[in-house]
C-alpha cells in the first residue's frame, strides 16, 4: 500500500500543473466561443 501511495504521489508531482491550467483555459475560451457564435442569428 505505500509503494503505491508513493507511484501516487510521484504521478502528481510529476504532472505540469501549469499546462493543465492553460489547456483547461483554451478549452474554456474555445466552448466561450462556440456558445456566442451559436447565439449569432444568421
Amino acid at each position: 500500500m505505500n509503494q503505491n501511495k508513493n507511484q501516487l504521489l510521484r504521478f502528481a508531482q510529476s504532472i505540469n500543473w501549469q499546462y493543465l491550467a492553460k489547456i483547461a483555459l483554451i478549452a474554456f475560451a474555445y466552448a466561450l466561443g462556440a456558445k456566442i457564435a451559436v447565439s449569432i442569428p444568421a
